[in-house]
This record gives C-alpha cells, structure tokens and sequence, in this order.
C-alpha cells in the first residue's frame, strides 16, 4: 500500500455526514499496519474512528454505536464479503460502506455494491484514494439523508394541510346549516301557515350541498 501523499482535507459536509458532527467510521482490517494507517490518515482529516481487526467485532461496533461509515476489507480471512455488507446494512441501514480487498474480482465488486456498497477499493491503494472514496461515500449519503428528510417534511406538510381543508369544510358545512335553519325560523316566524312549506324548501338545497361535497 502506498501512503505517500496525503492530499486536501474532505469538506465539512461530507465530513459530519448528515449530522452536525464529525462523521464515525469503523475501520476494519486483520493486518495491523494498513489498520493504523488508516486510521492515522483519517483522524488527521478530522473523522472519528473506531479500528477493528475482524468483522465480528466491527458488527458489535455498529450495533453499538452510532456509524455514518463502514470501511472494510472483504477478503479477511473467514470473512463473507456479502454477508458482511447483508448484516452492516442490517444493524445500521444508513451507514455508508467502502469496501477494500486485495483480489481483483469483478463479479465480487459487482455484487458487492449491488447489495449496498458505495464504493470498492483494491489494494495496493494509496490514502488519496482512500480519502476520496470516503468523502465522496459520506456526501452520497449525506444528500441521501436529506432527501428522505425533505420528503417526511413534505408528507407531513400535505397531511397537515389536509387536515386544515377538512376542518375548514366541516364549519363551512355547518355553517351553511346554521344558516339554512335561521332562514327558516325567521320565515315561520312570519308567516306560521308556512313553516312545513319552508322546512322542506330548506332541505333541497342542504341535500343539494351534501351531494356537492360541502
């Protein structure tokens, strides 16, 4: 693995992911030297960093804390590449993935970001790509995040209106009653010999309304 140039520190969005705090990333790797270095690396460009040396342990980190990135290598041994991504993206549905191995399989890479995977990495790897494909990882879901955000905000915008327009129908229409009855009293009141006359004037235009909805 190279490790010479460190390149430009990521932007602040894609660094705090969707939170307004320094993005968590777990990084796991059974070699103990890229391990360090990593981490080194993306400490020094201000994320927090948990260091994992199998998968196991990096499942009890995601379960247990609160992860906006999973950076993996895949080809650990006694590792499932897949099922690793299957049961991150199970603890953690929004965590972001960056996957590193050492073979270069196609197929593999393929199935990978099918099943969720935002980006694959082979080694020897320098940290420029390694810092890219994390801040390019975090700003995915980052705008992501946000989207699903600005939808609930405008589904619960439309249900509120919703409910607003029914409110506003349901007085218009006993308004609308209100007024239908006035009506009538006032003309019983005028002429006595006329209140069934006027009642059942009354009741053609509210059947009239009940059809129109109001």
């Amino acid at each position: 693995m190279s490790i010479a140039g460190s390149g430009s520190k990521v932007s602040n969005a894609a660094q705090e992911g969707a939170l307004s705090r320094p993005a968590r990333i777990v990084v796991v790797d059974d070699e103990v030297f890229i391990r360090d270095i990593l981490v080194r690396k993306l400490k020094a460009q201000g994320y927090v960093c948990d260091s994992c040396s199998t998968s196991q342990e990096a499942l009890h980190t995601l379960g247990s804390e609160e992860c906006d990135l999973f950076l993996a290598d895949i080809t650990m041994p006694g590792a499932d590449g897949i099922e690793l991504i299957r049961e991150a993206k199970r603890l953690c549905p929004t965590v972001a993935i960056v996957l590193v191995t050492s073979v270069a399989n196609l197929a593999v890479a393929v199935e990978a970001l099918k099943h969720g995977a935002h980006d694959f990495i082979k080694k020897p790897f320098s940290l420029e790509e390694v810092t890219i494909a994390v801040a390019r990882a975090l700003e995915k879901r980052r705008l992501v995040l946000e989207n699903q955000q600005y939808r609930r905000t405008l589904e619960d915008r439309v249900a509120g209106r919703t409910r607003q327009l029914k409110e506003a129908l349901d007085v218009l229409q006993s308004t609308y009653r209100s007024t239908l009855l006035a009506l009538k009293t006032a003309l019983d009141k005028r002429e006595t010999g006329m209140g069934w006359h006027s009642l059942r004037v009354m009741k053609y235009p509210a059947r009239l309304g009940c059809e129109m909805g109001l």
